[in-house]
């Protein structure tokens, strides 16, 4: 049995790896910010974590983790004429600042038990094209 750490884990993307997760016998610690759904398919555990906070604490946690999965599950939808670079900001700050505040918050439990470990960052369903609908998404995903 591994433990995995999915922030993101209450929706989309998240919830399904959690569910895939624990039916193989994994345990998984799941976080969400805005969306709590309570029902048997989620991870074992699910705890309220903010990434962009300054300090948040993961006391929650084992002392050794075999993975992190990032998938916060934001995503926003405007025109581009409608965009604003506070628009742009924030999804970079959630998207790029929260996955490196939170790799840095569990390294050491990752290097625990071996030198390399697991680390999987999601972004949007969206992002895979420029949609000029949709600038916010494919620029976060691009750099």
């Amino acid at each position: 049995m591994s433990n995995y750490l999915i922030i993101g884990a209450s929706s989309g993307i998240g919830k399904k790896t959690a569910e895939f997760l624990k039916k193989s016998g994994h345990q998984v610690y799941g976080t969400y910010n805005k969306t709590q759904n309570t029902n048997e398919d989620e991870p074992s555990d699910l705890f309220h974590l903010d990434v962009l906070a300054n300090n948040f604490s993961l006391d929650f946690l084992p002392d050794q983790l075999d993975g992190l999965i990032y998938c916060p599950g934001s995503i926003n939808l405007r025109p581009f004429e409608r965009i604003k670079e506070e628009d742009f900001l924030n999804d970079y700050k959630l998207q790029v600042l929260g996955a490196i505040k939170s790799i840095q918050a569990v390294i050491s439990r990752l290097k625990k038990i071996r030198n390399w470990f697991y680390c999987f960052i999601f972004n949007s369903c969206c992002s895979n094209w420029f949609i000029i609908s949709y600038p916010s998404i494919h620029f976060k995903r691009r750099h």
